[in-house]
C-alpha cells in the first residue's frame, strides 16, 4: 500500500495527489455536528426516550482524534497515520475520519463497531464521505447512522501540491455515529439534515 493512499481521493476516476478538507470546511461541519448531537440527545431526554434520566452534552465540541490521516492532512492534533493503522486502533471520544474514497466500507464498519450498543466509553464518530448514494456501502451504512448530512455546496478539497481542486465532480455527505444513543435507546432513528456550509 502506498503511503497516500490512506487519504487518496480520486477524482473522475483517476488517482492524483493527497487531498485535505480545507480548514474553514472542517470547522464549520465540526460546529455543525456538535450542535446536531447535543440537540439530539436532550430531545432524548425531555421526551423520555432514554433509557437514563439525563444524557450527557459533547463537551467540549471538538473533534480530539483524526484516525484516518497523515502529517500533513491530519485535522486533529492526535491522528493514526497509515504506520499506525487506524484500522486496527481504538476509535474513541470525538472522532474525525475523511477516509479513502475508492474504499470507504472498512472505515464504515469500523465506525459502527466503535459506537455500538454496549459501548461503554463515550465515542462520536464523524465521516466525511463521498455522496455516493447509489453503492451499497451507503444504503448499510447510512440507515446506521444518527445524523445524516447534505453538505453543499461540493467541497473543493486542498491538494499536496499546493493550492485547490479547481472542481469536484461529486456531492460529500457526513455520517455520525453516537454511541451514548446508542446505550439510551432501544430503537434506532436518523436525523437527516442539509448542511450549507458557506452559511454557518
Amino acid at each position: 500500500m502506498k503511503a497516500t493512499t490512506l487519504s487518496n481521493r480520486k477524482v473522475n476516476g483517476a488517482a492524483n495527489d493527497e487531498r485535505s478538507t480545507p480548514q474553514w470546511a472542517f470547522e464549520r461541519i465540526e460546529k455543525a455536528i456538535f450542535k446536531y448531537v447535543n440537540e439530539a440527545r436532550y430531545a432524548v431526554t425531555e421526551e423520555g426516550r432514554a433509557e437514563v434520566d439525563n444524557l450527557p452534552m459533547a463537551y467540549p465540541p471538538k473533534f480530539t482524534f483524526d484516525v484516518c490521516a497523515t502529517e500533513w492532512n491530519t485535522k486533529c492534533v492526535h491522528y493514526y497515520s497509515l504506520k499506525k493503522n487506524g484500522l486496527v486502533k481504538p476509535w474513541k471520544g470525538y472522532v474525525w475520519c475523511n477516509p479513502p474514497y475508492s474504499d470507504p466500507v472498512p472505515w464504515l464498519k469500523r465506525a459502527v463497531e466503535s459506537t455500538a450498543r454496549g459501548v461503554t466509553r463515550e465515542t462520536v464518530v464523524t465521516m466525511l464521505l463521498r455522496g455516493d448514494v447509489g453503492t451499497v456501502w451507503y444504503h448499510e451504512y447510512s440507515q446506521q447512522a444518527h445524523h445524516h448530512i447534505a453538505i453543499r455546496p461540493r467541497i473543493q478539497f486542498d491538494k499536496q501540491s499546493g493550492g485547490r481542486e479547481a472542481s469536484n465532480p461529486f456531492p460529500s455527505i457526513v455520517l455520525v455515529f453516537d454511541s451514548v444513543i446508542n446505550n439510551s435507546l432501544k430503537s434506532h432513528k436518523t436525523h437527516y439534515h442539509n448542511l450549507n456550509i458557506k452559511s454557518v
